[in-house]
């Protein structure tokens, strides 16, 4: 029908529309209103640099805290492959004085290459993590020089610029009639924001 106003629909599957806290019937919000809102804490987020500055700071105090964590585990496992490397030259040792037959040899060989391999794939896996970490300063970096562009232009953003911007500050929206928007993203963004019905 024309003349009718975008809404925002609640996709559940549930057909009682329960929620766990607070059963609701409302399914659709007016998008405008929703859109305003968001849009004004963004804005308002947008034009303080201090609190950019404070989320990202917060966020490379976080990954500093998970760096520490996977370089105890990178050690962790490090031990572990010389301890295999130690057990593995133990059972040779045997094989070659012919303390221990072949097949024992192998069958104890293969449980030291089975804990190596694992080891291995976990310090695989943590070294990853940790060059993901390493870009936190450059994603820091792109994050403050993207929010100070934004900053000036948000008079003259378009819906759609405002919908991209928004997607690429990973801004996710939560709504419930009976509650405050809930807004989430690569910024901290105030969510104390009423609900609009």
């Amino acid at each position: 029908m024309s003349g009718r106003q975008p809404r925002y629909r609640c996709c559940r599957a549930n057909r009682t529309y329960l929620d766990r806290l607070a059963p609701h019937t409302v399914r659709t919000v007016l998008c405008a209103p929703i859109d305003e809102d968001v849009w004004r804490a963004v804005e308002r987020c947008l034009r303080n640099p201090a609190l950019i500055a404070q989320e990202i700071e917060r966020q490379q105090v976080d990954t500093s805290e998970q760096d520490a964590t996977l370089e105890r585990g990178r050690l962790g496992y490090a031990k572990q492959l010389a301890k295999c490397e130690r057990e593995h030259q133990r059972l040779l040792d045997l094989y070659s004085d012919e303390v221990i037959a072949r097949d024992v040899y192998e069958s104890r060989k293969a449980l030291i290459d089975a804990k190596r391999s694992g080891a291995e794939r976990e310090l695989a896996h943590l070294d990853e993590r940790r060059r993901q970490f390493g870009q936190v300063a450059q994603h820091a970096a792109a994050l403050t020089d993207y929010c100070a562009r934004l900053a000036a232009n948000l008079r003259t953003f378009t819906l759609e610029e405002k919908h991209k911007a928004l997607a690429a500050l990973n801004i996710q929206v939560s709504w419930h009639p009976e509650r405050a928007l809930a807004i989430t993203g690569s910024i901290m963004v105030n969510t104390e924001i009423a609900s609009t019905p």
